[in-house]
């Protein structure tokens, strides 16, 4: 494997960086963004090579209590492209201690990319006064735009990890208990954050695709949407033939085609398979879903 790219079959590798120029600095913005954004980012995107679509932005902050009666800080965070039509699923909600683990990660196995990175301090006497919540989000908030302004550290595994992690374990959990309206309603969300931060050709964004495809097997009367999915994972893992998921990849291409009555695709998937060394004991694509992230 060249040096650099993404094994498929190893969804903790570096990603891939993208030929993009730095993000200009986003507007100002608050909770309106949540509430008003179709009208100042839901706009054809430029052909201009140079701009850069994406926003991460916190729009808003609530102070949660826990079970052992502790209170905690929940930041909501956005991320959008312009010519978005839809925000909801792409926000997620972080802590403190997510942000913290980010930087020490990045600080770690990325030091040349996070030099000059800079994070709110943690704080030994916890203040909850909305004020003092306002003040360390918009420092959050400064240093997602670090980030995000940097083309290399936007597309690092542990930025993408930071935005999409959680979800993507809960979404497998839910497909272990084979809850799966529940795994894919979180796998599209997933899919939806990897398509904004790495593209539909990653390998990353590739596997939540047989992910997505799997869960349609599952679940009845989506033989179109399989389909789609399939066909977007399969584009993007043609050159990756030796790959865990391929094979089953086939065959659940091959199954949905012949159930749609679409023998000429299902016949030179078929080909192919037939060409490749295949074992009798090998995984469905669910199966590899589910035992994945463990």
């Amino acid at each position: 494997m060249p040096a650099g790219k993404l094994s498929f079959d190893d969804p903790r590798a570096e990603c891939e960086e993208i030929e993009y120029d730095d993000a200009p600095e986003p507007p100002n913005s608050d909770e309106e963004v949540a509430r008003d954004w179709e009208s100042t980012w839901v706009i054809e995107k430029p052909l201009d090579r140079s701009f850069s679509p994406l926003l991460v932005r916190i729009v808003g902050a609530d102070v949660v209590v826990g079970k052992s009666e502790s209170k905690h800080v929940i930041y909501m965070i956005i991320i959008l492209t312009r010519g978005s039509e839809n925000c909801d699923d792409c926000r997620i909600e972080r802590r403190y201690s997510d942000f913290l683990a980010l930087h020490r990660l990045l600080m770690r196995e990325c030091p040349g990319l996070a030099k000059g990175l800079s994070l709110p301090p943690k704080l030994l006497f916890q203040n909850y006064k909305q004020k003092m919540i306002q003040r360390r989000r918009e420092a959050l908030q400064e240093y997602l735009n670090q980030i995000v302004s940097n083309v290399s550290l936007r597309r690092t595994r542990q930025f993408v990890d930071f935005c999409c992690g959680k979800e993507k374990k809960e979404a497998v959990e839910f497909a272990r208990q084979k809850l799966y309206a529940k795994s894919l309603e979180v796998f599209l969300k997933v899919l939806s954050i990897q398509s904004k931060l790495l593209g539909d050709l990653h390998a990353e964004t590739a596997l939540t695709h047989c992910h997505v495809t799997a869960i349609y097997t599952a679940l009845p009367g989506n033989v179109a949407k399989t389909i789609h999915h399939g066909e977007k994972a399969l584009e993007a893992m043609r050159k990756h033939t030796g790959s865990l998921y391929y094979v089953p990849l086939l065959r659940c291409l091959i199954k949905a085609y012949r159930a749609s009555e679409k023998n000429d695709p299902a016949e030179a998937l078929q080909r192919q398979l037939l060409s490749l060394t295949t074992s009798a004991r090998e995984k469905s694509l669910l199966q590899l879903t589910c035992d994945s992230y463990s």
